[in-house]
């Protein structure tokens, strides 16, 4: 019995849309896999991207040898594609609308937009989506004028897709990086695509390609630490919990403060730090972090300083990127503050202070100006 051969194969190809996709990438055991890093913020939303060929004997009709029979090659019984992110680390994003309006889902092909639910139908598939473009059922008659008997009816794509020579598909679409992506970890999203044009369109024919792109993000780790009054010697060893603080970035000079609400994170243009701005603090062991940067330089400003020590205004700048968070490169940042006594001299209590400061003078001099003419009358 001859075996049937897939002498037309479509591929495809998918990437993140930021610009940096690898367009030299070649196949590995059925699965590309994108080697460019593609860096993101925790909150922001992610561009995607895939292709799907769609070749001329899609509808079928062409005449092939199967033994000593010659046959009409029947359409395509599959032609979908499943796309699912990692671990609930990249996800739909939230908001109002249609699985498609949420995803910001665009197909096309050949530069003309396909319709929903007419070129092509689109369902929740686990975490993420499956698109399927076959769409219709068509009567299959093979080379002699019969009606196929296996199937008796196939599904089959739509007018628009078929090509009358090879075309492709593209698809765009948006996910959103959740605060569950770990710094330095590789997120990959996965597409799966399975497509058959075997006579039979059974399911054991069914040919699956695989390809896979990765987004990541960074972090930095930071230390609250002190000096004695002076501001001369390190006090590393004494731990300071409950320090605040606000992080930035500068835009084209002016400062974009790092907010969180709903657990969205947004960047807000702004010369103080909103009411929604992202708060660290400084835990028991004057330990804090930041996760979920993309490379680049930021800043950290101290807005509370715990009791007994000054406010430190100047801030801290810092930079992220590959390792800075637990790789070889991974530091510890200190922030400093100069500890004052017991309490802090600021406010009201530099007011008290020199009330204090100013009885005691008034009363010593009184007490010296007292002794001093009491000592003259005893001359």
């Amino acid at each position: 019995m001859a075996e049937f051969i897939n002498y037309t194969e479509p591929k495809s190809e998918k990437h993140v849309n930021d610009g940096r996709h690898d367009d030299s990438k070649e196949r590995n055991e059925g699965i590309h896999v994108n080697t460019k890093i593609h860096d993101f913020n925790i909150g922001d939303t992610i561009p995607y991207e895939y292709s799907l060929d769609v070749k001329a004997d899609i509808m079928g009709g062409e005449k092939v040898n199967v033994g000593d029979k010659v046959v009409i090659k029947k359409p395509y019984g599959k032609f979908e594609a499943y796309d699912n992110p990692a671990d609930k680390k990249l996800i739909i994003p939230t908001k109002e609308g249609t699985l498609s309006e949420k995803l910001n889902l665009k197909v096309s092909m050949d530069g003309v937009n396909l319709v929903e639910n007419t070129d092509y139908k689109v369902e929740k598939a686990d975490d993420g989506f499956k698109l399927n473009f076959i769409t219709r059922e068509v009567e299959y008659t093979d080379v002699d004028g019969n009606k196929s008997q296996v199937p008796a009816v196939s599904e089959t794509v739509a007018k628009t897709v078929k090509a009358d020579g090879s075309s492709k598909i593209k698809v765009n679409y948006d996910y959103e990086l959740t605060k569950d992506a770990l710094p330095e970890e590789m997120i990959e999203n996965e597409l799966k695509f399975i497509y058959n044009n075997h006579p039979s369109n059974s399911e054991e024919f069914d040919k699956v390609q695989l390809d896979k792109d990765n987004v990541i993000t960074y972090g930095k780790k930071f230390k609250k630490t002190t000096r004695k009054a002076g501001g001369f010697l390190a006090d590393a060893d004494v731990k300071i919990a409950g320090a605040k603080f606000h992080l930035y970035k500068m835009v084209d000079g002016k400062k974009q403060y790092l907010t969180e609400k709903d657990n969205k994170r947004v960047f807000k243009e702004g010369e103080k730090a909103p009411e929604d701005a992202l708060v660290l603090e400084s835990d028991k062991d004057g330990l804090f972090e930041i996760k979920g940067l993309k490379t680049g330089e930021y800043f950290i400003e101290e807005f509370y300083a715990p009791v007994g020590y000054r406010l430190n205004n100047t801030p801290l700048k810092f930079s992220v990127g590959d390792g800075t968070y637990g790789g070889e490169k991974a530091t510890v940042d200190h922030f400093e503050n100069t500890r004052d006594g017991q309490l802090p001299l600021t406010g009201d209590r530099v007011l008290m202070f020199y009330a204090l400061a100013g009885g005691v003078v008034l009363a010593g001099t009184f007490h010296s100006v007292k002794n001093k003419t009491k000592h003259s009358q005893l001359l």
